[in-house]
Parts: structure tokens; sequence; C-alpha cells
């Protein structure tokens, strides 16, 4: 039987648990320091839906004043597409670890990762306490 890794992915209307086949799909990114706490989860984010929880881990939520959006380069622009992010959203809410997953351009995975670096959230929650997991999302390129 093939070792799966579980990914949280959550969807328009509600969050699904989807196996990932070991070696396959988004890379984990760096760990983060030992203050941030080791990711319980690992979640995909289409949609924003603050509050949900799926397998007792509540979703983490951006605070919107620190929400920026990546600003592309005019070769970026250019290229279009998407860019793939992970990161590890800490147990106090900050973002650690950024890594681009898949990018149309090095400047677009660059933008992508500055942007959410700088971004701060509220913590996921499992049993009541907060926890790190790891969150991925994607940006689209375009002005």
């Amino acid at each position: 039987m093939r070792n799966l890794r579980w990914t949280l992915a959550l969807s328009f209307l509600s969050f699904a648990v989807v196996p990932t086949p070991a070696g396959q799909g988004v890379p984990e990114p760096p760990m983060p320091d030992d203050s941030c706490g080791y990711p319980v989860a690992n979640l995909v984010s289409l949609k924003e839906a603050p509050g949900h929880v799926i397998n007792g881990v509540t979703v983490p939520t951006v605070l919107p004043e620190t929400k920026v959006s990546p600003t592309f380069s005019e070769a970026a622009l250019k290229a279009g597409g998407r860019v793939s992010v992970t990161a590890i959203v800490c147990k106090d809410g900050s973002v650690q670890a950024v890594q681009a997953v898949h990018a149309p351009t090095a400047e677009a995975a660059k933008a992508a990762t500055d942007a959410l670096r700088g971004w701060k959230f509220t913590p996921a929650k499992k049993d009541g306490e907060a926890v790190a997991v790891r969150y991925s999302l994607v940006f689209d390129v375009k002005p």
C-alpha cells in the first residue's frame, strides 16, 4: 500500500480531505523555527472560509489589514498565469517557511512570496489551542 500524505482542501462550499501520494503534489516547505509550532494539518485555500472546521482544525483567517496583493513586474504580467505558494501559518498567526511551488517567472514567484510573508492570520485552532498549519494558496498574475 502506498504511503499517503493527507491534505485538507477548501472548496467553494466546504472542505474535503484529499489523499496525496507521497512524493507527488506540493513539496513540503522548510520547517519554521521552534516558536512557530509543528504543523498539524495541510490546508489548501481555494476560497475564503473563516471559521470553518475540518477534522477538528479551525482554518486560519488572514487579517484584512495585512493582506497585500503581490506587485508583479511587467515581465511577469506579460507571462500571466498563476503562482502557487506554500507557507506555514504559525500558532501566533505569523507566516514562516514561504516557498513558491510553481510560477510562470522567477519575478512572479518573488512578488507572491514577498506579499505572503507580510500577511498575519488569526491562528488555526485544534481543541481550542492555537496550532501551526501548512497553508497553500494561489495568486493570479494580473495587474
